[in-house]
């Protein structure tokens, strides 16, 4: 049983697999078949889904392969003007404005916990918020300072550390085409972080890592593996083991502040947070270590939720930009009930920031703004140029009260021509 603290997940209830949310077509097939539709009747409360195949195939991640099998058999005359939006081997574009970040668009779609737009699989490299709303740092989902708490599936993990800032893609250390990572060895790591260094990030420091003079632990062992302080698993489903990849700094003085958990005591059980630190600073004296920021601001809303201190504290993460933008958008998330107290001034400029997360987010909390100005600001979004910042825009609109729209005649410009007529 998958879920074994879920004593009423019997046949009738919802969640049981016999039922219309937590089967094959509502929850799994999206990602572990090849060109599925859910198509799901609302009357019938039944599936009448398809697909191409079971399983992750080619095409999942590559997209449709005709154009690419017409080149392969005759790439010197085969003519692929007849498809749109291919390379010149027929495969097909990725969007992303790097070759890490066009790959981490591939993955993301299924390494995500993560709401759907639609019912069918999304063609493979397109824009991740375009098909999706990620699920962002939540009391349910993440622990205060963004380590894993339930299933989410990597890619918001991912989006939080300095990895990713610097350019790491998944293929980086995961094959592909086996799934597996390239080794389970500290080689993964020190294929990066060594002495020698990597010419990929020159802003690495050069030292030797896999040694006790770093880790601490006898070699061979458990403790002196990368993975087990940088990387802590959690097993879901009674048999799938995660590991987080925040790829963070075990942070005891966390866990003593906010009972975050931290790798050291999760190893070393019957150890507490105060024999952790004080381990770390014997090991490593010159280190500044303190409590996160961010994390004990998250854990002090999610405690005290009617502090006026609240919406301050959260608006100096918002405004952060030293932060990954996963967490700046939670923190903007986390001032939906504050909407009374905001600057939507301040506020507006994040309208059009960057990031789809940090958009979508600051769309969202616009609609507790006064009618007048959520109307002003969100009309434009509704136009944005990613899916999850329309659907946050629309939604947003359709709390207002039709009588706080002014009515109004859409007038479209006639075109030369059309004048020349009149």
């Amino acid at each position: 049983m998958v879920f074994p603290e879920q004593q009423d997940n019997i046949p009738g209830n919802a969640l049981h697999w016999t039922g219309v949310y937590k089967n094959w077509n509502g929850r799994c097939a999206e990602c572990h078949a090849t060109d599925f539709k859910k198509n799901y009747d609302m009357q019938t409360r039944s599936f009448a889904s398809t697909w191409s195949e079971v399983g992750v195939t080619c095409e999942a991640c590559h997209g449709p392969g005709q154009a690419h099998v017409e080149w392969a058999d005759q790439p010197d005359i085969v003519d692929l003007k007849a498809y749109l939006g291919i390379t010149e081997k027929g495969l097909l574009k990725v969007k992303g404005q790097s070759p890490a970040e066009r790959e981490i668009q591939i993955c993301a779609g299924c390494h995500s916990r993560r709401s759907t737009f639609t019912g069918n699989s999304p063609l493979p490299g397109s824009a991740f918020s375009d098909n999706y709303n990620l699920a962002l740092i939540r009391p349910d989902l993440y622990h205060s300072d963004g380590q894993i708490k339930d299933e989410v599936y990597v890619l918001g993990s991912f989006l939080q550390s300095k990895m990713y800032a610097a350019g790491v893609t998944c293929s980086d250390c995961h094959n592909p085409h086996s799934g597996q990572v390239k080794t389970t060895e500290n080689a993964l790591c020190t294929q990066c972080h060594s002495s020698d260094g990597s010419t990929r990030f020159p802003s690495l420091l050069k030292k030797i890592y896999d040694s006790p003079s770093h880790h601490n632990h006898p070699v061979g062992t458990k403790g002196a593996q990368c993975v087990s302080c940088h990387m802590p698993e959690t097993t879901y489903m009674a048999v799938d083991a995660r590991r987080d990849h925040r790829f963070g700094i075990p942070n005891p003085q966390d866990s003593a502040v906010i009972g975050t958990p931290n790798a050291c005591t999760s190893c070393h059980s019957g150890k507490d947070a105060d024999w952790a630190i004080k381990k770390l600073n014997d090991w490593f004296p010159s280190s500044k270590r303190a409590t996160t920021e961010f994390a004990v601001i998250f854990k002090r809303v999610e405690r005290s939720p009617n502090l006026q201190t609240n919406v301050a504290d959260l608006m100096s993460i918002a405004e952060n930009p030293e932060l990954p933008s996963i967490i700046r958008a939670s923190a903007l998330e986390k001032l939906l009930p504050y909407g009374a107290e905001v600057s939507w001034k301040t506020l507006k400029r994040y309208l059009t920031h960057e990031s789809p997360f940090i958009r979508t987010a600051t769309t969202r909390l616009f609609q507790q703004s006064p009618p007048n100005v959520a109307i002003a600001n969100l009309i434009p979004r509704l136009s944005d140029k990613i899916r999850a910042v329309r659907i946050a825009a629309a939604r947003s609109l359709i709390t207002i009260s039709p009588t706080h729209f002014t009515p109004c005649l859409l007038y479209t410009s006639p075109s030369p021509r059309d004048r020349q007529k009149s």
